[in-house]
């Protein structure tokens, strides 16, 4: 008896926090949808509210968005994206608590492809879903 309801205890657990993180990575991708929105209409700026508190403490807006155009001048024009892989992990320390969903595109531009991450936090108190990191690699942002 003893072990049917650890078992079962178990069992809702795992199913309580899987719909904790397929709610938080839909979200994410959601949010991400916007940052990608933005990007492919040639409108960075509107992306800027996205990002957290926290992530503007490492890069201003103003150096972000630098940022964003010199990657729009060397890749081209962005056309596409396709979600490659995601991961959700929740977390509970000093920074926050909360989910925090790493989304891995893989992104067409107009010049060369390019690889971006998104880490991505979902407050458990409720607040807004932010992106904290964000990374974007390609040949082309060293070749041109």
């Amino acid at each position: 008896m003893f072990y049917r309801k650890m078992f079962l205890s178990a069992t809702l657990l795992f199913f309580l926090c899987a719909c904790g993180a397929s709610t938080a990575k839909s979200e994410a991708e959601a949010l991400a949808s916007k940052y990608f929105e933005a990007v492919e209409k040639g409108s960075p700026e509107e992306a800027l509210p996205l990002y957290g508190d926290l992530f503007y403490k490492a890069t201003t807006k103003e150096e972000w968005l630098k940022i964003l155009n010199k990657v729009r001048e060397k890749l081209g024009p962005a056309k596409s994206h396709v979600l490659a892989n995601w991961n959700v992990s929740v977390q509970a320390n000093t920074s926050g608590s909360g989910s925090y969903v790493t989304l891995n595109y893989n992104v067409k531009y107009a010049l060369y492809d390019a690889q971006e991450n998104l880490v991505i936090f979902k407050p458990m108190s409720g607040g807004e879903v932010k992106i904290l990191g964000h990374h974007i690699n390609s040949k082309g942002l060293l070749l041109q």
